[in-house]
């Protein structure tokens, strides 16, 4: 069972952090479950740059808690989930718009032509 993304339901930072120093190279990815109720559990993966990582699923507060503990030690957002979705939604929506649009005026073309008197 899937359900539509709701940005304002999304966990606020939820997305893929790095860190960097002179020793290491990391990630760490936070994102929803789709699989449950919407936005109430998250996949945590990390694991060095290039590599799958290890994953675990956590309840929203804990994710919440430590995607400020990442961010204390330094780890920085590179790509937000929230954003993502975001965009996804805006281009889905524009191409309904256009759809739509484009529907009208077939319509109006046909019915021109329909109803033309010679």
């Amino acid at each position: 069972m899937t359900f539509p993304p709701i940005i304002e339901n999304i966990l606020p930072g939820s997305g893929e952090y790095e860190f960097h120093d002179e020793k290491s190279r990391k990630f760490w990815r936070v994102e929803p479950v789709k699989d449950v109720e919407p936005f109430a559990n998250y996949r945590i993966t990390w694991g060095r740059i290039g590599t799958e990582g290890q994953s675990q699923e956590v309840p929203r507060a804990t994710a919440a808690k430590r995607i400020r503990e990442k961010v204390t030690k330094g780890y920085e957002l590179v790509k937000g989930y929230a954003e993502d979705v975001r965009k996804r939604e805006q281009t889905e929506a524009k191409a309904r718009v256009e759809e739509k649009r484009k529907n009208k005026l077939e319509q109006t073309t046909f019915l021109e032509e329909l109803f033309k008197i010679s």
